[in-house]
């Protein structure tokens, strides 16, 4: 039978491993954040959606 010393040293290591774990997954994301923030815009349109394409006026006035 395991004694309560080793079941409370083991709880103690494994609530240990959580927080590094979840320390180590913190400065993770702040990393990735940061990275996100200098890097380039990614480009989710094959096209610019913000300029305005040119429609050929001759098509437009023939068929009004």
């Amino acid at each position: 039978m395991i004694s309560f010393f080793v079941t409370v040293i083991l709880i103690s290591d494994w609530k240990t491993a959580q927080l590094m774990d979840a320390e180590a997954m913190q400065r993770a994301d702040a990393t990735r954040f940061k990275e996100a923030g200098l890097g380039a815009i990614p480009k989710t349109y094959p096209y610019d959606p913000t300029k305005l394409k040119k429609v050929a006026a001759s098509k437009a006035s023939k068929g009004a």
